[in-house]
């Protein structure tokens, strides 16, 4: 049987796993996959510095760490990884090696004008995410073990008054809450029951909370009872709120028209004090704008996401995570993540062209069907063909290089390998490919923000095409990695070790991880004063002076507006900014002078190729990113955009699916098992498999396949 040949364009999460779907359906496909540059993983994409001096260092996008909720993205990992076959032993060997469950976080509290750490050890269970033919709750059993680990694990930093207090308060509300998502459902077909339980539901949550804050209010200054009162107060908030939306029956979608602050507001217990809004300025509502770079623009002053989806993760994360909350890996995220996944399509066929950049896809008269699509060469091989070998060793594990295998490459002083990575360069030779001939049918993986500069035909002339894109917004992002000389404790490193550092608002770097384990993966010369001793990443949105303008093919920004080096340097600014006169909070031993509030980072404990160097020299060693070009710029699910994204079968194209954070997945976020489920569905719609009924969580609260 004649082959349908599959052209993939882009290789992130949602593409690859497209890619990989579309293998195990068996059908018979030749897939190709079109990738601008020299490695894969799209937004999700890191690369090993290859100068020896710098340890062959991960350098990362952004801050990457998965969840326990996870369950069809840890499933292709759990799949992938066996098909490698790594000696027992070997760097990355398993997926249990790969991925560490993490259960550290440090919330940044700002009370009366002072930045106060708010150290947290969450919960596990026993269940393992990714397992085949999971369930998407847990058993009850583990839901009460959860909540009685979690009042244990705050007896330490509490009074046992307020334990009790937590215990009288948040697990009644985290018990009905369990029972509400499996149980409650059903009651509320019974109609003549269903409007009674839920008023005597609601008013006895309020009760409770009203004289849990008049007493809160006495000791609003201790940490321990002004935190329990935040934690309870968003919880109950949520509760009150999906309660009073009846969001089981009526789903979560229609919810995203409002933004979640104002909407969570209204579920509130009011706890205004000294005319500061406590539960509105909580950190637990800050993580969840971070955690999604919701800002406008990327301005701190304009937070926005949609009510339904931030809820829908709420739900998600109190109730269907496996093992621990959060999930460290063990490397950057192309060595843990899409190493395993490209060797695995390799094994399996797949053929992958890189340096081969989508420039324009073009219609039929009707609109309905891809005639052909342009395209640039980047650069010529020295083998004469594009089989192009992207992976290096480092220290016994195959890595992605920051930047190309020059030896491969036909005149390599020509290039520039920021340029390769840019939609701005525009060099090389065209290439055309032709429908009915390179191939059958396409799988569209590049970000939303792409869509305006290599399909302005198909916006021009599919109305919901032109929706999506002028009404789904983007966003600039901004990363900085710090390696020092001395160990965490001589940095004075507020909170728990290697914990994960949240909603920070001091900088737009708000999000701020210890990341000291991955020196063990990395390969530094074992020679004193270049070894470092401790690892830190940041990460925020990033302002954006002169966003995208609309127009009739979408937002669009000049190459000028998007310039790379400039765009670096505001980074690197942002986080020099940071070290000067923000950072004594989290390292008040490595200020100058020491412990001194607001005093400037010593830049000499920061580690540099060269041990002479001094202040300002060793800070330039460390690594700048910002994420500007339309194949880097972050999807929101801004208030209003839901309901123009659009399913991997509708795109109203008879030869182009769809896959990616910014489709219609059913859970409609930027994150990794979104834009895993988007791939899924893409896969779905061109060969029926993977059935919708066998992707985890697909539809759920918002109708789809099943119903919960």
């Amino acid at each position: 049987m004649k082959s349908k040949k599959i052209a993939v364009f882009g290789s992130g999460i949602g593409a690859l796993t497209a890619a990989y779907e579309l293998i195990k359906a068996n059908n018979n496909y030749d897939i190709t996959v079109y990738q601008m540059g020299w490695r894969a993983g799209g937004k999700g994409a890191s690369g090993r510095n290859m100068d020896k001096k710098l340890g062959y260092r991960v350098e990362e996008h952004g801050l990457h760490m998965w969840s326990g909720l996870y369950d069809n993205a840890f499933r292709i990992m759990r799949e992938v990884y066996p098909l490698l076959n790594r000696p027992i032993g070997s760097p990355l060997a398993t997926v249990d090696d790969a991925f560490k469950p993490h259960d550290s976080v440090v919330l940044w509290e700002k009370f009366q004008g002072e930045w106060h750490s708010w150290p947290m050890q969450a919960p596990s269970n026993k269940m393992v995410p990714g397992v085949k033919k999971p369930k998407i709750f847990l058993p009850i059993s583990a839901y009460v073990q959860e909540i009685i680990q979690f009042i244990m694990k705050q007896q330490d930093k509490c009074p046992s008054l307020i334990a009790q207090i937590l215990g009288l308060v948040l697990s009644p509300i985290a018990t009905v809450l369990v029972y509400f998502g499996l149980g409650v459902y059903f009651l509320s077909r019974i109609l003549f029951l269903w409007p009674i339980l839920r008023f005597f539901i609601l008013g006895l949550t309020k009760f409770i909370m009203s004289m849990f804050w008049q007493v809160t209010k006495l000791n609003i200054k201790k940490d321990s009872w002004r935190r329990m009162w935040l934690m309870a107060n968003f919880a109950y908030g949520n509760f009150n709120g999906a309660l009073s939306c009846d969001v089981m029956k009526k789903g979560m979608q229609h919810l995203d028209e409002q933004n979640y602050r104002d909407w969570l507001e209204k579920y509130m217990i009011k706890d205004s004090y000294q005319n500061e809004i406590l539960s509105m300025q909580s950190p637990m509502i800050q993580f969840i704008y971070d955690a999604q770079f919701s800002y406008l623009d990327g301005n701190l002053e304009k937070p926005n996401i949609g009510a339904g989806s931030s809820l829908l993760t709420v739900l998600r994360m109190a109730l269907t995570w496996k093992g621990a909350v959060l999930w460290r890996m063990q490397g950057g995220m192309g060595d843990v993540v899409f190493t395993p996944l490209y060797l695995a399509l390799k094994e399996k066929g797949v053929t992958f062209k890189y340096f081969h950049k989508i420039d324009s896809i073009h219609l039929d008269e009707s609109g309905k069907t891809v005639t052909h699509v342009k395209g640039k060469k980047q650069v010529d091989l020295l083998s004469g063909n594009d089989d192009y070998q992207p992976l290096v060793w480092v220290d016994g594990l195959q890595c992605w290089p920051s930047e190309p295998n020059w030896e491969q490459v036909k005149n390599p002083d020509q290039y520039n390998a920021q340029d390769l990575e840019s939609y701005c360069w525009d060099g090389g030779s065209e290439f055309t490919l032709n429908a009915n001939h390179d191939f059958d049918e396409i799988v569209f993986g590049m970000p939303v923000a792409c869509i305006p500069y290599v399909a302005p035909e198909i916006v021009e002339k599919h109305e919901n095409w032109r929706n999506l894109c002028n009404n789904l917004k983007t966003v600039r992002t901004q990363a900085f990695q710090m390696w020092c000389d001395v160990p965490k404790s001589s940095l004075g490193f507020a909170g728990v070790d290697q914990s994960l550092q949240v909603t920070y608002h001091a900088s737009p770097l708000n999000t701020i991880s210890d990341m000291t384990f991955l020196i063990d993966h990395e390969s530094w010369p074992a020679t004193k004063s270049k070894y470092p001793m401790s690892l830190f990443y940041f990460c925020g949105p990033m302002y954006d002076p002169k966003p995208p303008v609309p127009g009739p093919s979408g937002p669009k920004q000049s190459c000028q507006d998007m310039n790379q080096n400039e765009s670096n340097a505001a980074a690197k600014n942002t986080a020099k900014e940071f070290l000067v006169d923000l950072a004594s909070p989290l390292f008040p031993k490595a200020t100058v002078p020491p412990n001194e509030n607001g005093a400037p980072f010593n830049m000499n404990l920061l580690t540099d190729e060269s041990p002479d160097s001094k202040g300002i020299e060793r800070f330039d060693s460390q690594y700048f990113r910002s994420n500007v070009s339309p194949t880097e710029r972050f999807t929101l699910t801004n208030t209003g955009s839901t309901k123009y994204r659009i399913k991997a079968s509708e795109t109203g194209i008879s030869n182009l699916k769809i896959a990616g954070d910014w489709t219609d997945n059913s859970f409609n976020l930027a994150n990794i098992e979104a834009t895993v489920m988007s791939g899924m569905l893409c896969s779905e719609a061109i060969s029926g498999y993977p059935k919708k009924e066998d992707i985890v969580a697909y539809g759920f609260c918002n109708g789809g396949y099943k119903k919960y």
